[in-house]
């Protein structure tokens, strides 16, 4: 759900320990809590270009309000599905700006906190401020 309700607008630049780093703030539909997401440059600039289609809100690319957001979800995730099971993808490894690793002989995700995470948090709360 929280890929379909994605919103470019969101994304802000931080400086971090000398570095500018872009992260996607926004609150989880699931759960309720914030999610804060440390960006590559490469996935930052292809976010905030993502084509507009006609019936999608402008300010949401991913959404499309023809269809309920479950069904919206399932649509994208069929998309996805296809587009791997194409390109003979088994699995994905996470970036390593993810927090997460996949579990050696496992398709879970165990996660951790880096010192790097931990200094994008602090500076994103402090530019909120």
């Amino acid at each position: 759900m929280d890929a379909i309700l994605f919103e470019p607008a969101r994304i802000r630049d931080y400086v971090v320990e000398v570095r500018e780093v872009s992260v996607y703030r926004y609150k989880r539909v699931k759960t309720k809590v914030e999610a804060v997401v440390p960006l590559p440059l490469d996935v930052t600039e292809a976010l905030r270009s993502v084509p507009k289609l006609a019936e999608n809100p402008p300010a949401i690319p991913f959404r499309d309000p023809r269809l309920k957001l479950v069904s919206n979800r399932n649509a994208w995730s069929l998309r996805i599905r296809q587009a791997l099971k194409t390109a003979n993808v088994k699995w994905v490894e996470p970036t390593a700006l993810d927090d997460r690793r996949r579990i050696a002989g496992s398709s879970q995700s165990a996660c951790i906190a880096p010192s790097f995470t931990s200094a994008i948090l602090r500076s994103a709360r402090g530019a909120e401020r």
